[in-house]
C-alpha cells in the first residue's frame, strides 16, 4: 500500500529529510529543486514531527522553478504538512501552483476557511472554499496533514470536483467565490500578495492524479516525515539494485564488462 503512494508523484519537497541550505531538494527524482527566498539558514527548524520550515508571515517562500504543475482538465492532489505556531495573523498553508493560465492558490485564514483559488474557463477566476475544516485556534502547536484533491483538475467549477482532507477526514467545497492570479510562479509559502505563511512546513507533494480517501488517510498516519522516509527507502532500493546487477555482471563478464 505505501508504494502506491509515490505514484504519479510530479514534485516532492521534504524538509524533514533535513537541512540542505539554500536549497530545497526534490525528492521525486525530477530535479526541481526549490530555492528558499527572503530566508535564512534560520528557517530549518527541529520539531517533534521533524525537521521543518519556518515561514515568517511576510515574505519567505520557496521558489520552486517555472515547471507547469498543473494542467486544465487534469486531475491531480497537493498534499503537505503544517503547523501553526500561532493564532490572529496573517495566512496559512499558503502557496502558489502554475497552471499555464492564471494560477492557483490555496490559503488558510484566521476565520478558518481553506481557499484554493483556481483558473477556471470564465474570465472573473472562481474559488471553493472549505468551511468545516478544523479552525486556526484549534490548530496551534499541531501538525497537521493536509490533502487538496482536483478531481478534474485546476478549472473546474463542480464543488464535487474538489476535495479537501485534513487529518485523513474529508471535507466538501461548500461555497465558490470570485478571484484572479495571474499566471507564472510556483512558490511554497506566499503567493506574492498580502502576507506570506504563517506556520511551519513539512513535507510538500504533488500528484499528477487523484489520491484516494485511503491514500490521504494513509499520508496522515505515517506522520509529518512519512513521505520523505519511503522517497528515501526507494532511492535506497535503486541504489541497492544498481549496485547488484553491477555485480551480477562482473561475476559473469569478468574483467571485459
Amino acid at each position: 500500500m505505501s508504494r502506491n503512494l509515490l505514484q504519479g508523484l510530479v514534485g516532492a519537497w521534504c524538509p524533514s529529510l533535513g537541512p540542505s541550505g539554500y536549497t530545497l531538494l526534490d525528492r521525486s527524482g525530477r530535479g526541481n529543486h526549490g530555492t528558499l527566498t527572503n530566508m535564512d539558514a534560520g528557517a530549518w527548524k527541529g520539531s517533534l514531527g521533524g525537521w521543518a520550515l519556518d515561514f515568517d508571515n511576510t515574505n519567505d517562500y520557496v521558489d520552486i522553478g517555472t515547471r507547469q504543475y498543473l494542467t486544465y482538465g487534469v486531475s491531480a492532489t497537493v498534499s503537505w504538512w503544517e503547523r501553526v505556531t500561532s493564532s490572529g495573523n496573517g495566512y496559512y498553508s499558503r502557496f502558489r501552483l502554475n497552471t499555464g493560465g492564471r494560477d492557483i492558490a490555496v490559503l488558510r485564514t484566521d476565520q478558518g476557511s481553506y481557499f484554493g483559488i483556481s483558473t477556471f474557463n470564465i474570465s472573473s477566476g472562481a474559488s471553493k472554499q472549505f468551511v468545516s475544516a478544523p479552525s486556526v485556534a484549534n490548530s496551534v502547536g499541531i501538525w497537521r496533514h493536509f490533502a487538496l484533491v482536483m478531481a478534474a483538475g485546476p478549472d473546474a467549477t463542480a464543488n464535487s470536483d474538489w476535495t479537501l482532507y485534513v487529518d485523513g477526514v474529508s471535507y466538501a467545497a461548500t461555497a465558490a467565490g470570485t478571484g484572479f492570479l495571474s499566471n507564472g510562479v510556483n512558490r511554497i509559502g506566499w503567493d506574492s500578495a498580502d502576507n506570506g505563511a504563517n506556520c511551519m512546513f513539512s513535507d510538500f507533494a504533488i500528484y499528477g492524479r487523484v489520491i484516494t480517501a485511503n491514500e490521504a488517510r494513509l499520508l496522515w498516519m505515517l506522520g509529518p516525515g512519512g513521505l520523505g522516509r519511503l522517497l528515501t527507502q526507494r532511492a535506497q532500493r535503486r541504489v541497492f539494485r544498481t549496485q547488484q546487477g553491477n555485480r551480477r555482471r562482473r561475476l559473469i563478464c569478468g574483467a571485459e564488462c
